[in-house]
């Protein structure tokens, strides 16, 4: 029989019924006890009402869900950055590699394609690359390990960064809601160029496409002299430690009595080196004298003047350039710095004066005369890891007796004369014709070499094989 819609079924020999039910008993249903009395149900709102149950489960689970968020897009966003750092690194470090050896050339190449690679758009207003993050060594490709300053030089290592050694570290979109307001990243790479550099006195030398003399009395302390014809010393000479004497055969190389060497058969070489800057003086004064120079000369190019003679009289401007028609004569008791002249005459400084960042160049000859300081006092640091001097001239380049010859390149297509009793450091001078050091000079070098604004100086390196590769 149905009772309140279900149906009852009663079961013979025994003296409780049993009752079967498939649906839910409505409100007007009773259920019977085992004594069968019948009894009202509990009200329906307690068993059917759920009205807003899944309010609670939102309320705990959106913090979780939020995190997850938050997860998600900064992750995302520091992957993305990360992938940016890397290929910026592989970049720089490729760029650097390719003009080794000198720090300041392989600073500038690979801080200028790391800008190209992650600007500072976008509200980083930090560069990702510093130059303390850029670093010149030795890669051993059996051991797999870059050694800071390792020998042959043949790699640099370069750090880009978004964090706070940079002052950029990445702002987080939402992580902030678990506290992390930032995220710090930063990546590797690490590029070869080839063999490596197996110059040993990268920090200045003096070489001809003629021959080299050094008389008597000079001391040169990891210096480098090539003569693509000889070279020859007179007596009593001190050759120490890293330095080196280069030809292409070393048994042209004649000398005078009582020289000390450091290892004669390690000193005295065969080699055959280029003199690149030689092939670029005409150019370097041609674009000079249209108002062109590089970038990374000492000082800034404000004003390009164009005049007739300079002399002792004329008061020079700083920061410009002076394009000459005629000669320039500076007199003695002179101050100079901040200024680049390109002229057709000759170029003479006089005796006790101070010349320093400075661009020099002649279509005729360059003299500085005696007692002079030629360059910054500690030029291996004070000019930032560049040359502060530039002499470049189509016929001879003179420096006479006692002067302080610090931190200058020079390039000529004349002789290149040295006299007696000059102090020098981190001097590399390229000469066409003869180059002579006279008596009584010491002439040392800058450890770790300097830069060029006008190029890398790769004429007296042993480059290897060329290849550039990403190893790291």
């Amino acid at each position: 029989m149905l009772f309140g819609g279900c149906r009852v079924k009663q079961i013979i020999g025994f003296s409780r019924r049993e009752v079967g039910c498939a649906c839910r008993p409505s409100a007007a249903d009773t259920e019977l006890t085992q004594s069968g009395a019948a009894h009202s149900p509990l009200p329906s709102k307690f068993i059917k009402e759920d009205d807003g149950a899944i309010l609670p489960f939102v309320a705990m689970a959106s913090p979780i869900f939020i995190l997850c968020l938050a997860l998600v897009v900064d992750l995302g966003l520091g992957r993305l950055t990360a992938n940016k750092l890397q290929v910026t690194a592989d970049a720089a470090a490729l760029a650097g590699a390719a003009v080794l050896p000198f720090q300041a050339d392989v600073d500038a190449e690979a801080i200028d394609f790391a800008q190209k690679n992650y600007d500072t758009d976008n509200g980083n207003t930090q560069p990702v690359l510093n130059p303390n993050d850029i670093l010149i060594g030795n890669w051993n490709s059996d051991t797999r390990v870059f050694t800071t300053g390792g020998v042959p030089i043949n790699a640099v290592q370069v750090t880009t960064r978004r964090d706070a050694t940079n002052a950029n570290r990445l702002p987080s979109v939402f992580a902030g809601i678990a506290g992390i307001d930032f995220l710090s990243i930063s990546k590797t790479a690490i590029a070869v160029n080839g063999a490596g550099i197996e110059f040993p006195c990268i920090g200045g030398g003096i070489l001809s496409n003629e021959d080299v003399i050094g008389q008597s009395d000079n001391v040169w302390n990891n210096f480098c002299i090539y003569g693509d014809i000889e070279v020859g010393i007179q007596s009593d000479n001190d050759i120490n430690e890293g330095s080196v004497f280069a030809m292409p055969d070393a048994s042209d190389y004649y000398e005078g009595s009582d020289n000390d060497y450091f290892d004669r058969d390690e000193q005295v070489i065969s080699d055959v080196w280029d003199l690149p800057n030689l092939d670029n003086v005409e150019g370097y004064i041609d674009a000079a004298q249209a108002g062109n120079l590089p970038p990374d000369i000492p000082f800034t190019i404000n004003n390009v003047i164009t005049t007739g003679d300079i002399d002792a009289d004329d008061t020079l401007q700083s920061d410009t350039l002076y394009i000459v028609n005629g000669d320039v004569d500076f007199g003695s008791n002179q101050n100079v710095s901040n200024v680049a002249i390109v002229a057709d005459g000759d170029i003479n400084l006089g005796s006790n004066s101070t010349i320093e960042n400075a661009v020099l160049m002649s279509e005729d000859q360059i003299t500085f005369q005696s007692d002079n300081r030629i360059g910054l006092v500690s030029p291996c640091t004070a000019g930032g890891g560049f040359f502060n001097m530039y002499v470049f001239a189509e016929d001879n380049v003179e420096f006479q007796s006692d002067n302080d010859i610090f931190g200058v390149q020079v390039a000529t297509l004349g002789e290149l004369v040295i006299q007696t009793d000059n102090t020098v450091v981190g001097l590399y001078g390229e000469a066409d014709e003869r180059a002579t050091m006279q008596s009584n000079g010491v002439y040392g070098t800058c450890e770790n070499g300097l830069g060029s604004a006008f190029g890398p100086l790769t004429g007296a390196f042993v480059p290897g094989d060329n290849s550039l590769v990403l190893v790291d």
